[in-house]
């Protein structure tokens, strides 16, 4: 990319990739954003700017056509609760307050999001006894309880953990707790359609049935994953 840096957000939609924010080796944490086209292998800035707020440790989804960027941390340290949402066909960057997924706690990774079915789901992990996962409700700007995560998915922070959507699954990685052992990839088909009120189709109360599809012996190897032509 034109600049480089890490801990950015980043999503694509079909050919494009969209990077935003981070920080450089320098310690900059940035606003600018860039726009990855791979049927030509290049770079451009993001038309319409960058970031309003520079933001590291930000994570970023795909989700309504739109590239959302979501929590991270400023020059001050203090953790972000807000989104920006860039619109491709404005060109124009919209702040959404209070859009921020659960934390992965101060040392941990950014917030863990995957989208399916253009519905926008998160990870919590910093507490390891609760491990919840939660889906945001577009009309009430709001995040609510759908049930458990994998039980033998372990993390450090969220570190090592991958969460992705991948076609109309919901998809864990993760390794086994207390070191070695098997690391498992668990899958998620969320409901259809969710309700825009009360639980996000499965209730903090209700099991949710994760499927698991596949699994290896695992070392202290770190666990993560990209997702390509889905």
């Amino acid at each position: 990319m034109n600049t480089r840096r890490c801990l950015f957000a980043s999503a694509s939609a079909g050919s494009l990739a969209y990077v935003a924010g981070g920080v450089t080796i320098k310690g900059e944490i940035l606003t600018s954003a860039e726009l990855y086209n791979s049927d030509t292998a290049t770079w451009k800035p993001l038309p319409g700017g960058g970031l309003k707020t520079p933001r590291k440790k930000c994570c970023g989804v795909m989700m309504d056509g739109k590239f959302h960027v979501m929590g991270g941390y400023g020059p001050d340290r203090v953790p972000m609760t807000s989104a920006e949402v860039y619109d491709p066909r404005t060109m124009t960057w919209e702040v959404v307050p209070d859009m921020c997924p659960p934390s992965c706690g101060p040392y941990g990774c950014p917030p863990l999001c995957a989208v399916v079915g253009d519905e926008l789901y998160a990870a919590e992990v910093a507490d390891k006894k609760k491990m919840e996962l939660w889906r945001y409700v577009k009309g009430r700007n709001a995040w609510v309880s759908v049930g458990k995560l994998p039980a033998t998915v372990a993390c450090t922070g969220g570190w090592g953990m991958a969460f992705k959507g991948v076609g109309e699954r919901l998809v864990v990685i993760g390794g086994p707790r207390g070191g070695i052992g098997v690391v498992e990839i668990h899958s998620w088909v969320p409901p259809a359609a969710v309700a825009e009120e009360g639980d996000g189709g499965g209730g903090s109360a209700v099991p949710l049935r994760w499927e698991v599809i596949a699994g290896r012996q695992s070392g202290t190897f770190v666990y993560n994953c990209a997702i390509m032509s889905c």
